[in-house]
């Protein structure tokens, strides 16, 4: 919560409105999310829960939708990017 208030309230004192995560990030935030999920039970699990769904066309492969690094590991991440400026992200 202290966080999402701290970025507004950055967004507001440098005059943004808007923001975009750059793909870069996106990629280095998605292949961080896959590193948990090695040597889970869910990693290779045909279901809902991974984003697999059979019955509906381009929806049949694995997504990782669940960060499984938890609070700790995923608070840490967040204050880095706030550290660096919000890193991975395109502001306008």
């Amino acid at each position: 919560m202290e966080w999402v208030s701290d970025f507004i309230a950055f967004l507001y004192s440098v005059g943004y409105s808007r923001i975009e995560a750059q793909q870069s990030a996106e990629k280095e935030w998605g292949e961080h999310v896959k590193e948990f999920y090695k040597g889970s039970m869910i990693a290779d699990t045909l279901s809902w829960f991974t984003g697999y769904y059979s019955n509906i066309e381009g929806h049949d492969l694995l997504r990782h939708m669940t960060y499984l690094g938890g609070a700790s590991t995923y608070g840490q991440k967040l204050k880095e990017v706030k550290e660096e400026d919000y890193r991975g992200s395109n502001f306008s």
